[in-house]
């Protein structure tokens, strides 16, 4: 009924409105991604599906056959039902933090005559560095598993819910760390953020 593409549309304006940087963001598009905030959506998407695949075939899942998604020939629909769950916590917030931290910028992009936007090889490593340190790294000022690890509580609940019958709960950032403000060590907190962009208005 077009209802989650509607969603998604509005969910994404509003995301593009909290890139502070130089890169600025109007939408989501793919195959080819059309600006380097998608690009480095489309690579962070592509990076935790292959996680959550390999978390799914330890527990000896069929990561063809999923809930939300339906079959079809060649997508791994039950990989996709628990990327669905860390969409946001996990990618949406990490490329917000790259561009607007300038970990990544323009210079790690090429831009062929095509109209293409192409991730250079430093962009590259940039991403893979701090994407790895982003999955691994503590996801709560109380020192509470990362998301790699709550990768594997996903799919441990998944398996108990299919061979005990208990009831599966979803992935919940807020839930699980009871609202707290999490931001990598060294970084400012949002609220830092906004801090030093009302001293910045009243100069």
């Amino acid at each position: 009924m077009g209802i989650e593409g509607i969603c998604s549309n509005l969910y994404f304006k509003a995301y593009g409105r909290m890139f502070k940087g130089e890169m600025t963001f109007s939408g989501r598009t793919r195959r080819p991604p059309k600006d380097p905030v998608n690009v480095i959506l489309s690579l962070a998407y592509t990076f935790l599906t292959k996680e959550v695949c390999q978390v799914l075939d330890s527990e000896s899942f069929e990561t063809y056959l999923g809930f939300v998604h339906g079959i079809r020939y060649g997508r791994k629909s039950l990989a996709l039902d628990i990327v669905e769950e860390f969409r946001q916590p996990a990618i949406d917030r990490l490329v917000l933090l790259l561009f607007n931290k300038g970990m990544i910028g323009s210079y790690d992009f090429d831009f062929p005559e095509d109209g293409s936007v192409i991730l250079n090889e430093d962009g590259f490593q940039k991403f893979c560095r701090e994407y790895e340190r982003w999955m691994t790294g503590r996801n709560s000022l109380a020192g509470d598993r990362n998301f790699r690890g709550s990768l594997r509580k996903q799919a441990g609940l998944l398996k108990k819910a299919m061979t005990q019958g208990q009831e599966y709960t979803p992935y919940c950032f807020r839930k699980e760390y009871q609202g707290r403000a999490v931001w990598p060590a060294g970084t400012d907190t949002p609220e830092q953020d906004d801090a030093a962009g009302d001293e910045t208005r009243d100069e």
